[in-house]
């Protein structure tokens, strides 16, 4: 470059830069009518110019660190009362970021694929919750879905207030469990929702999990497998298409890779790359998960799959025993077929959440659609997590679930099960006996069984021309929608089979 005009503008341009990437930078997750969590220690970071120190004020209360060498800077904030609204101030040598309108309460990150992607707009109630009235104590941080190879270091998303505009296109599954936080907390409650539609929970969980957790190496291996089969037939494909170009024909089709186009979302830990990892650790009180139909048919490996996930999560997110709100498979398909796929995957997420002191399980079996597998009715599974959270997190007098097998005796031609969580006692739906039970019988054939309450906690079934019996199932069908079990609090029973893993006692 012999231009000297030229060099001083490229020098100043490369000046303009340098300082441009060094301006204070923080993740959009800290913004405008934000929640912060109340009652913990708040993390607060960001990029600075190297070296540089960092000053965070809010709530008269301030702290000061120094950008590492790569510009990095981490400060954590005095835990605060809920309240607000408050100023959040950053300073980094010239720059200043003030953030105005925040309010300090409870926030819940609300996770999975398209049944909690399922937006207002679109589910039952949608239009009365659209329309108001609205609550300025409810936030809404919508994550634009995104994937990547690459860890990324920050999320596109907006903090907004509970408005008409804001309201249609969010989760409505998070956005009832938030309004019913609202209604019995009364604190402010941001909800932080990042899903994917059609995602399997692989996703979402880091590459070094999946790689040196053996329960779960296969899910890396066959990435592995096909991306090299991929590469090989690359090859394959350039050698063709060189001799096709020689001699005058038409190039075969290129290969397609693996997780290409609409199922780049899919691939093993693009999601924590792009949607999840980016925002922690920023405080949160719990996370709610609605996920699973994309891991149908591998049920046995999504138990310890979803038990890495968390660990994942709560590792990240710097609170090792947040709650875990999962929720279980909706019904969908044809009701009366005593099997299928859809049950064994219930049944993990039935386990995960028993063996996890602080995860819990949120049955939705009676509000499912036969032939649709996103059902409308979001507002019954955003009540119900809310329920769950009340009485798990948060110590309120409610029942966090519906009644759970705790015991089973068999007196041929009966068998007795009891059972736990009934809250004020057993009861049916529709006040009918209970339905959704089969029994084996000593020949390995199953039948429906006759059922009937007994007391409080228990229930009795026999099967007509069984004399002698073996297990029960109940609700195990894909479609179990007319077992109509359930406690006092109307909260739907859990489907169990007692030759499965999951009984207590085996």
């Amino acid at each position: 470059m012999n231009n000297p005009i030229l060099r001083v503008v490229a020098v100043a341009a490369s000046t303009f830069c340098s300082v441009v990437s060094a301006q204070l930078r923080l993740p959009s997750v800290f913004g405008d009518h934000m929640v912060l969590q109340r009652d913990v220690s708040t993390p607060i970071w960001g990029w600075a110019t190297p070296g540089e120190r960092v000053i965070v004020q809010i709530n008269n209360d301030t702290r000061s660190a120094s950008a590492d060498a790569e510009g990095r800077w981490r400060i954590d904030m005095p835990a605060m009362k809920a309240g607000g609204p408050l100023e959040l101030t950053i300073t980094s040598g010239i720059d200043t970021r003030t953030l105005t309108d925040v309010l300090v309460g409870e926030v819940w990150l609300c996770s999975g694929q398209s049944n909690m992607e399922w937006p207002v707009n679109r589910a039952d109630n949608g239009d009365a919750a659209i329309t108001g009235p609205h609550d300025d104590q409810l936030r809404l941080f919508e994550v634009e879905n995104a994937h990547a190879d690459e860890l990324q270091d920050d999320v596109k998303a907006t903090w907004r207030r509970d408005e008409s505009d804001s309201v249609g296109p969010f989760s409505a599954v998070a956005y009832f469990m938030g309004q019913r936080l609202r209604d019995e907390l009364d604190v402010p409650v941001g909800l932080i929702h990042a899903s994917y539609g059609g995602s399997p929970a692989e996703a979402w969980v880091p590459w070094d999990t999946l790689t040196s957790n053996e329960a779960i190496s296969d899910i890396a291996t066959e990435l592995e497998r096909k991306q090299k089969a991929h590469e090989e037939a690359m090859r394959k494909w350039e050698r063709d298409s060189a001799d096709a170009k020689r001699s005058g024909r038409y190039a075969p089709a290129k290969p397609v890779a693996p997780y290409s186009n609409w199922e780049a979302g899919y691939k093993p830990t693009v999601l924590w790359n792009a949607m999840l990892r980016p925002m922690a650790p920023f405080a949160v009180r719990g996370a709610v998960w609605y996920q699973g139909e994309s891991n149908v048919g591998r049920a046995e490996q999504y138990r310890p799959l979803m038990h890495a996930l968390i660990a994942d999560w709560r590792d990240v997110f710097e609170n090792e025993d947040m709650p875990f709100g999962i929720v279980q498979l909706a019904n969908y398909a044809d009701p009366y077929t005593n099997g299928g796929s859809w049950p064994e995957l219930r049944e993990s997420q039935s386990m995960i959440a028993a063996e996890d002191p602080n995860a819990g399980l949120v049955v939705t079996i009676d509000v499912g659609n036969p032939v649709d597998i996103h059902p409308t009715d979001k507002t019954t599974v955003g009540h119900r997590l809310a329920q769950w959270a009340l009485g798990a997190v948060y110590d309120h007098d409610v029942a966090t679930n519906g009644p759970t097998l705790a015991e089973m005796t068999i007196s041929n031609p009966k068998i007795t099960l009891r059972f736990d969580n009934v809250a004020g006692g057993l009861k049916t739906s529709d006040g009918k006996p209970p339905r959704g039970f089969a029994v084996q019988g000593e020949s390995g054939g199953w039948m429906w069984a006759e059922a009937e309450i007994v007391s409080n906690d228990t229930i009795v079934v026999q099967g007509r021309w069984f004399p002698t019996l073996k297990a029960v199932h109940y609700a195990w069908d894909n479609n179990p929608d007319w077992s109509n079990l359930v406690n006092s609090e109307g909260l739907p029973a859990e489907p169990f089979r007692t030759e499965g893993p999951a009984f207590p006692g085996r």
